[in-house]
């Protein structure tokens, strides 16, 4: 199905969110406008990216039905996707430059990244098979979130913003963390700024760029630290501290008065 005036899979078919439902339904359950073409199937108040598809939107998508999304969703600083109807991603990749909001936002697989903003009135969920942010940026979100998959400080520097909202961290949940220099014993990076935080003790950290420095997660203030604890020796060091000491001794034993 194609919005009127532009031949179906032309090069402007702007489709891919196109309007969905029974035939002839005058409130179509998905509409989009300034689309690129994308790979579709249709059911009654549902449509489907498929893994091979990709939609591209630079305007306004209004759902009020369902989308299933196993491929790549690309929405400019310019788009608004709106509405009250779900958006479940099991795979690929959905990048938010403007605002993607609505009454169920699901992501069990693949990846969510951007600059935008995460909107909705029930917690966002990022499953076990899901990561949260990336090279592409970290979305802003104006919704709790429920965390069993990942969140990717990948841009060092980087923050999640949740404002009023709070994050939960479930069992097996991870942070990955990028430094753009070795941080000192007493540094703490703010990761998350939200109302609440809870269970920062599930989730497994993984800092690149901390050198030899040990780190934990502290949550505090409805907020999460990245903490940075003392240098942990490498074992060589104690080898090398070890000998260090036998030749104090030695020498201090040579020196001892009538010896010859």
């Amino acid at each position: 199905m194609s919005l009127p005036g532009i031949p179906p899979g032309s090069a402007g078919d702007r489709s891919a969110l196109c309007p969905v439902g029974t035939r002839g339904d005058p409130a179509p359950a998905v509409s989009a406008e300034r689309s690129a073409q994308s790979v579709f199937r249709e059911s009654p108040g549902a449509a489907e990216i498929a893994a091979d598809g990709r939609f591209v939107n630079e305007g306004r998508v209004d759902n009020s039905g369902t989308v299933t999304s196993s491929g790549n969703v690309d929405l400019s600083a310019l788009s608004r996707w709106s509405g009250s109807g779900s958006f479940l991603q099991m795979a690929g990749e959905t990048r938010v430059g403007g605002l993607m909001e609505g009454g169920s936002l699901r992501f069990e697989g693949g990846r969510v990244t951007g600059t935008g903003t995460l909107r909705s009135p029930a917690p966002v969920i990022v499953g076990a098979g899901a990561v949260l942010g990336g090279r592409f940026g970290m979305p802003v979100l104006d919704a709790d979130l429920t965390l069993s998959g990942a969140l990717d400080f990948a841009t060092p520097g980087s923050f999640l913003s949740m404002g009023t909202h709070a994050l939960t961290l479930l069992e097996g949940s991870e942070i990955f963390v990028t430094l753009a220099r070795v941080p000192v014993s007493g540094d703490d990076l703010l990761l998350v700024d939200a109302v609440a935080v809870t269970g920062a003790g599930l989730a497994r950290l993984r800092v690149t760029g901390g050198g030899a420095a040990g780190f934990a997660l502290d949550s505090r203030g409805g907020d999460l630290y990245l903490v940075t604890l003392a240098p942990v020796p490498e074992p060589g060091s104690f080898v090398l501290a070890g000998g260090g000491l036998v030749l104090l001794w030695s020498f201090r034993r040579g020196r001892r008065p009538g010896r010859s």
